[in-house]
């Protein structure tokens, strides 16, 4: 613990010389006969320092009953608080002298401070002149003196609240919320006042406030944090921006003024010009100074809709109205603690952007678009950013970092880089994509640009080919420099490339986040799975057969025909999967050599930057403008797209299992993830086939009839799955649509009566249900109450189980004497 003496002496001398300087600035200002600024000014620097100095006596004479409580740790930290408060009252007591003597020597010797005559004014205010630098130096640095005994003090306040509330924890987020704000207070001051003692006085006051910003770091309000994609280890670039920015949302709570509208930012530019970027680095940067960092998916009502939903589960809010978005709004509207919603790929112009925000005057929002009529929603600073392209000097240095170029960096590098970022129009997604083939050794920075004009060359002979008008898309350098590293791989016979290609083709077709390494190898490992569970299914349906009715020879023989039709008719080709994902012989290690082949693969991919890896959920993601040209690219023609929406399309349907399995939460949660990957994937297929059935309106040989796609059975049960993960999200029509494709094909194939089509209708009247259609679902049920009766008997488990089921919607129906008796039988016959 610092010296009592130091402490108080250095306090009452501090309070006796501040004392003395203060009369003497109102006297001089009151024989002036009018206030000054400078003065005045003075005046309520010496009155906020007396403040201050005071709150220390205060504080310091409770020293004695609070440190028992505290904990060793704690000690240590307050010891040197005290010690360093000490050392700036000895400091600061000094400077007030100074300034003690400035002002006698204003007023004069032995003479008083009034004036006696305009004589004696003016003799004074001359003096007051001459002195006039040494005054405004003294009052800078009583300025960080007082915002230095500040920060300490309330580095102090806060060890001592930390101690009442008995926690040993080197951790504050157990602890209250008033800690927590304190907390936050301290941190606010030290952001905001480092840079004014660096530049004003040095680093004497910034080693005077080092033990609060120790105590400062215990402190994390935080407690979510989401964004759309990790910041890159080599972001470059626009740090007056983000620091703009930071005064823009006030982030340190330094306004005084009350906000009575929410603050919107919006970033607006070309793709690849490195806008999500920016978002991102600009919440990890401030990610202590918010409780909450949400994001939102804005590329279409669905993947927003998604995105609220995890903000609703976050908040533990049902869907209101129906809505998830809706639910969570209101959740954000509510929250008194700062939060932060990036809105991400606001691009939709057939959808109000005004519909993420949530209501009221709480909160920060920043939004990123290509659209630039969105920056009308802006409402603090200059209400949005436009970005383009980085200066020269940030281009070259983003496209060195990611070459890996070894520093010192001589001049023909410099050279060579000025040369390929004018190339790409110093986009920094090209920069990035140039960087990673040059590291790759594709080429060097002496030779890139020959290799991005031949790739250019190749884009224009393929897109003249397939009858694509060529334009100057403002998009072209991003994919000519995603070409190279592309081709690369593709002429490479290595496994992992061809890995790399393949699931690269996939990923086009998923939706382009939060693609997960644990779905890839459940798609795998599932199909193992299920046949196993499909054996012991088939155990427990011989059991349960033996309690129905004996069949007649009429059912005896149209079962077998349906057996013989079900097998004639089953799709025996193997899925369609990448080479990776491909089922082998069942090995012990099977799982561990799967992993590390798409971890492989996976590496390769990332190394090039065509995906990102999220290392806390373990999953990857794509730039949307690699995306879409893996997909698109004039060299990926219709037959192939199909085939890996194909690809896409298995892999989502193996990693789902139908009811009653897969029902823990783990799997659910699973299931939930994988939305927007169904969406994305079925509106490939609706593209896809659509272009088909174009191209096939449009041959010469209009007179061969057209083929259609036929409805099968792995069609069948990958709508099945599909249909349980969108009533799962609660998108009720979503799967009634795919739920009735799949039952009227089924019904067609194996009557009314087989296992699997009541299963089907049962599932489907369940949706009915939950759409509030209890007149539907109670048809449909009747109908499967009937079958079983015909097939199976009425004292069937299956059949009791169909009948209480049943009992329920009549009962909903309001046909209260026909549930009784429903339920009544069942329950007897369960007896």
């Amino acid at each position: 613990m610092a010296d009592p003496f130091s402490v108080l002496a250095g306090s009452a001398g501090l309070l006796d010389v501040l004392f003395r300087v203060f009369n003497y600035i109102r006297a001089t200002v009151d024989s002036a006969g009018r206030i000054e600024e400078e003065l005045e000014g003075l005046s309520h620097d010496i009155q906020a320092l007396t403040s201050i100095n005071e709150a220390i006596r205060e504080t310091y004479q409770q020293e004695g009953t609070r440190l028992p409580g505290t904990s060793l740790a704690d000690a240590g930290r307050v010891d040197n608080l005290w010690k360093n408060v000490g050392t700036l009252l000895k400091d600061c007591q000094a400077v007030v002298e100074k300034l003690d003597g400035l002002m006698s020597e204003v007023i004069g010797k032995g003479v008083s401070s009034k004036v006696t005559g305009k004589i004696d004014g003016l003799r004074k205010t001359l003096r007051r002149d001459k002195k006039d630098h040494e005054i405004k130096d003294t009052r800078i640095k009583l300025v960080s003196y007082q915002n230095s005994l500040q920060i300490l003090l309330t580095a102090l306040n806060l060890a001592y609240t930390r101690s009442s509330q008995d926690s040993t924890d080197l951790s504050l987020g157990h602890l209250s919320d008033s800690v927590q704000l304190i907390g936050f207070k301290l941190q606010a001051q030290i952001a905001s006042l480092r840079p004014k003692l660096q530049s004003a006085a040095g680093s004497p006051f910034l080693d005077a406030i080092s033990p609060a910003v120790d105590v400062a770091s215990l402190v994390s309000i935080n407690r979510h944090f989401r964004i759309p994609q990790t910041v890159s280890s080599i972001f470059t670039g626009r740090e007056s921006l983000l620091s703009d920015l930071q005064g823009y949302f006030d982030v340190f709570a330094a306004s005084t003024q009350p906000m009575n509208v929410q603050k919107r930012f919006i970033v607006y530019g070309l793709g690849g010009s490195g806008k999500t970027q920016f978002c991102c680095k600009f919440a990890q940067d401030n990610r202590q100074r918010f409780w909450g960092i949400f994001c939102i998916d804005a590329t279409s009502p669905e993947t927003a809709e998604h995105s609220f939903s995890k903000i609703a589960k976050i908040g533990n809010v049902e869907p209101s109205e129906g809505s998830n978005l809706r639910a969570a709004k209101d959740w954000l509207s509510s929250l008194e603690r700062p939060w932060l919603l990036l809105v991400d790929n606001a691009d939709d112009t057939s959808h109000p952007l005004e519909e993420y925000f949530p209501e009221g005057e709480r909160g920060c929002v920043l939004v990123t678009t290509r659209d630039p009529t969105k920056r009308v929603h802006g409402t603090v600073g200059p209400y949005y950013y436009h970005f383009e392209k980085l200066a020269i000097y940030e281009a070259n240095d983003l496209l060195l970092k990611a070459a890996c170029h070894p520093r010192p960096w001589d001049t023909s590098a410099i050279k060579s880089t000025d040369l390929i970022a004018d190339a790409l129009g110093f986009l920094p997604l090209a920069l990035v994509q140039a960087g990673k083939a040059i590291m790759n050794g594709l080429c060097s920075l002496a030779n890139y640009i020959e290799h991005y004009q031949r790739s250019w060359q190749r884009i224009r002979h393929a897109r003249m080919q397939s009858g694509t008008e060529y334009d100057q898309n403002e998009n072209m350098n991003v994919y000519s420099s995603y070409e190279i590293n592309l081709k690369s791989l593709e002429q490479s016979q290595n496994e992992e490339a061809v890995d790399a290609v393949q699931l690269l083709k996939m990923f086009s077709c998923f939706y382009c986040e939060n693609i997960c390494v644990d779905v890839l190898k459940i798609a795998a490992t599932n199909p193992r799975g299920e046949r196993k569970q499909a054996d012991k299914d088939e155990l427990e349906n011989a059991q349960m057969r033996k309690l129905s009715r004996p069949k007649t020879w009429t059912e005896y023989i149209r079962e077998r025909f349906f057996l013989i039709m079900e097998s004639a008719c089953r799709d025996r080709s193997p899925p369609v999967l990448p080479s990776v994902l491909r089922e082998v012989q069942p090995l012990s290690d099977y799982d561990d050599l799967l992993d590390l082949q798409l971890r492989h693969a996976l590496n390769v991919l990332s190394r090039m930057s065509l995906i990102t890896h999220d290392e806390a959920s373990d999953s990857y993601s794509m730039h949307p403008l690699v995306h879409e040209w893996a997909r698109e690219r004039p060299e990926m023609n219709i037959g192939e797209q199909a085939l890996w929406c194909q690809a896409a399309t298995t892999t989502l349907a193996q990693c789902i299992l139908l009811p009653p399995h897969g029902s823990s939460e783990t799997e659910e949660n699973m299931r939930r993830n994988l939305l927007p990957h169904i969406d994305h994937v079925r509106k490939c297929q609706a593209r896809i086939s659509a272009r088909i059935s174009q191209n096939q309106r449009e041959r010469k040989l209009s007179w061969i009839p057209v083929l259609k796609a036929k409805f099968g059975r792995r069609q069948a049960l990958e709508f099945a799955k599909f249909s349980r993960v969108y009533s799962e999200c609660g998108l009720w029509k979503e799967a009634e649509q795919l739920q009735l494709a799949v039952k009227d094909f089924v019904c067609g194939m194996l009557g009314t009566e087989h296992p699997v089509v009541m299963g089907i209708m049962l599932f489907l009247s369940g949706t009915y249900w939950n759409q509030a259609r209890t007149n539907e679902a109670a048809e449909l049920q009747s109908e499967v109450y009937r079958a079983c009766l015909n097939s199976l008997g009425p004292d069937h488990p299956k059949t009791l189980k169909v009948m209480d089921t049943l009992g329920s919607s009549r009962c909903f129906q309001g046909r209260f004497k026909e549930a009784l008796e429903l339920h009544q039988t069942a329950i007897d016959g369960m007896k």
